[in-house]
């Protein structure tokens, strides 16, 4: 039979050496202090560049299934349906799509769309602009 000395014993948990932390090379000293409406406009902006950076490949993949869809395929007149008008509507696809593509890359590089790593800088630098 256990004791309840001998079971207390048992439960108690001990501190492991692992859990004391450690820093390394890239751990930064600065303490960042934003207003809130500052970090939603800096988030709003990675938001952007993000969404538009992770859309491009499947907007290339979908502008390609056009591609081969209007070149290879024999558009046959199904009832009620002219096959020169179902190639009109894969042409109307693809220049949406190439549309959508050109905006995606003007967000990517040239809107206010911006990497982490230049919000984080812009962040640390102070804003002289009021």
């Amino acid at each position: 039979m256990i004791t309840g000395n001998q079971l207390n014993n048992f439960m108690e948990i001990k501190k492991l050496k692992s859990c004391k932390p450690t820093f390394h090379d890239n751990t930064e000293s600065d303490l960042i202090i934003v207003p809130s409406g500052i970090l939603d406009n800096k988030l709003r902006d990675f938001e952007i560049y993000h969404s538009a950076k992770s859309s491009l490949p499947s907007d290339i993949t979908l502008a390609v299934t056009f591609i081969v869809a209007i070149f290879a395929a024999n558009f046959i007149n199904p009832p009620f349906l002219d096959g020169s008008t179902i190639r009109g509507f894969f042409g109307a696809g693809l220049f949406f799509v190439l549309i959508k593509i050109g905006f995606s890359l003007y967000q990517i590089f040239w809107a206010n769309g911006h990497a982490r790593a230049e919000i984080i800088s812009g962040l640390k630098s102070p804003s002289k602009k009021k």
